[in-house]
This record gives structure tokens, sequence and C-alpha cells, in this order.
């Protein structure tokens, strides 16, 4: 029976004396009437036709090609299992599978969004719907062979597994390989437009050195071509950071410089402390690298910088200081029930300082800072978010000797916290 909202469709196909009947998805409807309105399924209209009805389709050629290779990896799959002359009842299994698999995988793939994808940049969730697109595809086949061609009358039982199967794979091939060799090509050009470009070593091979190779590769506008990464991790050494080999740790640079003939050094760690930073630049001015850098963390973090937004080396980056480890202990016996002065809360940093007190539960947090409107906004938001937690707003300069003293003398027993 059929569901509610979707009536029974009734197609005759050319000169088939039988007639198909089976349930007609919102996908493929337009597809049918535009069969059962020519009586015979001219091929080229009928492509005209679907392709007129989708307004915004993009990628005309893989739609194209889908167009031309699903059905020959239908044919493909008969003439693999079927061998020797067709009988008559094959041919016309074959003709309303094809007929009938087809529009349905096409409009499944026009769901899916495949031909709205610039696969020229495909990423692993472009590969990840190649991959939702062959199990479709897979399953229209199983579907079709299995249960609806047998009920309908094409076939005296199901179809051949083996068909199925190999219709199956040789799908996926289909759709996989034109989109993979576009992109393939694609980077192709790319490389060749950086004959000139110069040749970098990408110091650290974790995220920010991924995001780096990344970037250089899809942009030889920017002058620079990745040749070889390093980085002190040695189950990192001898494998591949996008297709770029990482040939030893930090110290080895000089070598590397020399075998791969290296011109430039990126240095891809935003949290290295400044030791690291400047024993990397140390190797590199006695290779004769020039050296470029990613932002530090505290830039990256305050959304000043891209983590891909190359500079010059900095006298900040030579001075990182080594991470301080807090002692969350002695910190809670400092401020737990006790009430916290602040100076310079309405800065980024006082401002965080007060919330990570927030959570040590103190009697009362005084935030004292010159900029009245960013004080205003830390209240409101101890307001909402830290509602059990008193907090004093104050205005006040602390340079202001008097003020300072009447403020202390007022909050008797408190913590004082100093960031100005």
């Amino acid at each position: 029976m059929a569901p509610a909202g979707r009536p029974l469709r009734i197609v005759e196909f050319g000169a088939y004396s039988k007639k198909l009947v089976f349930l007609v998805s919102d996908a493929s409807s337009a597809w049918l009437a535009i069969a059962r309105k020519s009586g015979v399924l001219n091929p080229q209209g009928v492509v005209i036709a679907f392709v007129k009805r989708i307004p915004r389709l993009r990628n005309r050629a893989f739609f194209l090609s889908d167009l031309l290779l699903l059905p020959l990896c239908g044919y493909i799959a008969f003439a693999a299992r079927y061998e020797g002359p067709w009988t008559p009842a094959i041919l016309e299994l074959l003709r309303a599978f094809l007929i009938t698999s087809v529009p349905l995988k096409l409009a499944s793939l026009v769901a899916l969004g495949l031909y709205r994808r610039l696969w020229r940049y495909a990423s692993v969730s472009d590969v990840e719907m190649l991959m939702a697109a062959a199990m479709v595809c897979a399953v229209i086949d199983g579907v079709l062979g299995l249960v609806l061609l047998p009920v309908l009358g094409f076939t005296s039982g199901r179809m051949s597994y083996a068909v199925i199967l190999l219709s199956a794979c040789l799908s996926a091939l289909a759709l996989t390989l034109p989109r993979l060799a576009s992109r393939v090509l694609a980077r192709r050009d790319r490389r060749l437009r950086r004959e000139d470009a110069r040749r970098a070593i990408i110091v650290g091979a974790g995220v920010a050195g991924g995001m780096i190779v990344r970037e250089l590769l899809e942009n030889p506008q920017l002058g620079l071509v990745p040749v070889a990464a390093v980085d002190d991790d040695p189950n990192k050494h001898r494998l591949r950071l996008h297709n770029v080999p990482i040939l030893g740790p930090l110290s080895a640079i000089c070598h590397v410089a020399s075998k791969v003939g290296a011109t430039d050094v990126v240095i891809a760690m935003p949290s290295a402390p400044g030791k690291a930073i400047r024993d990397v630049l140390r190797s590199a001015s006695e290779a004769g690298l020039k050296t470029r850098t990613v932002p530090g963390i505290y830039e990256i973090l305050s959304g000043e910088k891209r983590v891909d937004a190359l500079r010059q080396i900095q006298i900040q980056d030579l001075l990182r200081r080594e991470p301080i480890k807090t002692n969350v202990d002695q910190v809670a016996s400092l401020v737990e029930s006790r009430v916290v002065l602040v100076t310079g809360a309405g800065g980024s940093i006082g401002s965080e300082l007060c919330r990570q007190l927030a959570r040590f539960n103190p009697a009362r947090i005084v935030a004292v800072g010159r900029g009245e409107n960013s004080i205003f906004e830390l209240l409101q938001e101890f307001t909402r978010s830290f509602p059990r937690i008193r907090m004093d707003a104050v205005i006040a300069d602390v340079r202001d000797h008097a003020r300072m003293a009447s403020i202390i003398a007022e909050h008797r027993q408190l913590e004082k916290f100093h960031l100005d």
C-alpha cells in the first residue's frame, strides 16, 4: 500500500507492455513527469529538462560525468555477471534497472549537495560526503534489485547479489575518481606555479604546523613552499605532515637545511617558551636562513592575530616566559572567606583574575579600576555569572595615595592583587 500523501504512479516505458508501478519520491517526481509526457524516453531531452528543474545546480561537468558513468557502472555489472548473449529478459531487466536507479541516484546526489562543492579544494569533510553518497547509491541498488523490481515482476526472483554489489562498488568509484582527480590536478597546477618560491622548513609538526603547511601549499602567491619539518617528538620523525617529511628534531635544522636546500625557517610553535625560540633562531642564523614565526598564544587568544599569520621574529618572542605552575591550595587559603582587593580589575587580565578568584569563594571582591565602563561591565557580569559572590566596584587610580589609603582602611583584613 502507498503511504499517505504518496500516490502510486504508473509509467509506460516505450514499447514495453508491462507497467512499472512504484512509489515516487519528491526528488524523482519531476523526472518521471517528463518521461510520462514524452511517452518514449529521450535521454537528451530528459537531461536538459532535469537540469532546468534544478536552477541552482553547480558543477555541471560532474553532473554530466555522473549521468554518463552511473549507467555504465550498471551495464558493466550486468556484463560481468551474465556472460554470452543476453536474453530478452535480461535486457528488459537491465533497462528497467538503469531507468529507475540512475534518476534516483542523481536526485539523491543533488539532495546531498554534491554539486554545490568546490572539489578543487576538497577536504576530509568532502570525502565524508562522498562516502555518504556512495552508501546512498548502494542502498538504492539494493532496494531496487532485491525488493522493487522483483515485486513489480521484472524478474522472477531477486537480482543477483553480484550485480548489486558490483554496481554499488563501481558507482562509488564513478563518484569519487572524477572529483578527486579535480583536486589532484588543482594541486599539481599550484605546485607548477611554485617553481621560483623560497624553500621553507617548518619548525613544529603540531596543529599550528599543519595549518601553516596547508596554507603555504594552497597559496603559491605567498612565495614559500614547505619542503621539510622538524619536531622534538621522536614519534613524528620519518612521518609526513600534509606530505611534507618530518626529518628530525629542532637541533637538526642546519643539517636538514643543507639536505633540502632550504632558504627560510617558519616557527610554528605559538606556545613555545622563549628559550626554544632563541635556540631555533640561533640555528637558523648559523645556517643563513631567514626566520619567520606564527603569533604567540596570547596574541591568538586575544584575537589580535590568526594562528597562520606569519610575521618576523620580535623581541617578545625571545622573551617568552616558561609557564608558571600555580599552587591552587595556597591560593585558596589566601582567598577563601576573605575580602580580596584587585587593582586594574577593568582590564583583560584583571577581570580574568577576578573570575578565577571567584572560584575560591571569597567573602567579597573589591574591584578597583580607573575605567567606569569596564568596571561596570565586570560588575554586571558577576551579577549574572557569580550571583553568590559579592563585588564592590571602586573607581580609583592607584597613584592616588590618599584615595587608596581610604579604600584599604574601609575594607580591613583584605588580600591585595595589584595589576596596574
